[in-house]
């Protein structure tokens, strides 16, 4: 399983990341970072971060009698299939994660956090639900291209009718190249696209490697914003199809 929290690790550099007891802190002195996540293997991680307010570093070890529970709801049947969170932890930070075999369209996730001790308030209705799983290919079936071609090399996704309000995103990386990220448009009313081109100067070569061939990972990412429960402080509950293709990029 992946967690993308991971991946934002190296960028607090040497900023110091803390543990402590949640039964000791109230509901409303806690920043929840939830996310579902799937990335194409037909399972959904859920990932649960509790921080002593936002972007504090101080991370929440469940004591207490605290729980995290992650509940799974068909968006047909509307049957619920719940499992409990578990503890994991790396480089200083501790989270929770479970994870449920679908990647459907509109599937729902609700996590629910419940306190140990009965002055502390439960927060129990954290929701989301699942933008639609894409698939990437490129626009003449090869992983390979030359960024200075003049012909174009594009990469498309499908399908491309996404809901209002899914933000599609893109971030392609390599050793020879300078990193490139950036949001799609994609409603075709808004003069959004189905595909990225990635020749015709779209990618810049790295300072002295002007004529290497190395390769590239893109990862497009379509995310749909959910809803964290008032009790606390605040939070965020995302839910991301994730796609990667792996890509040879020439001079």
């Amino acid at each position: 399983m992946r967690k993308t929290w991971l991946v934002l690790l190296p960028l607090f550099g040497a900023a110091a990341c803390s543990t402590s007891d949640s039964d000791v802190i109230d509901t409303n002195g806690i920043y929840a970072t939830y996310e579902a996540l799937a990335q194409g293997d037909g399972k959904t991680v859920v990932s649960a971060t509790l921080e002593i307010g936002r972007n504090s570093l101080n991370f929440l070890k469940l004591e207490g009698g605290d729980a995290l529970r992650a509940v799974m709801i068909n968006p047909t049947t509307q049957a619920e299939s719940p499992l409990g969170m578990e503890q994991q932890s790396g480089l200083g930070m501790t989270w929770y994660e479970t994870e449920f075999q679908t990647q459907s369209l509109n599937t729902g996730f609700r996590v629910e956090f419940t306190r140990g001790s009965s002055s502390k308030v439960n927060a129990i209705s954290s929701n989301v639900t699942m933008p639609s799983p894409i698939d990437l290919l490129t626009s003449n079936g090869s992983t390979t291209f030359s960024r200075a071609n003049t012909t174009p090399f594009y990469v498309q996704w499908d399908p491309y009718t996404f809901l209002t309000g899914d933000q599609l995103t893109y971030s392609i990386t390599g050793s020879c190249i300078q990193t490139a990220q950036g949001t799609i448009a994609w409603p075709e009313s808004q003069g959004g696209v189905d595909t990225l081109e990635l020749t015709n100067n779209f990618l810049t070569a790295l300072a002295g490697h002007e004529t290497e061939t190395c390769m590239t990972t893109l990862t497009l990412a379509l995310t749909r914003l959910g809803s964290v429960d008032p009790a606390f402080e605040g939070g965020v509950f995302t839910a991301t199809q994730e796609r990667t293709l792996s890509l040879t990029c020439q001079p």
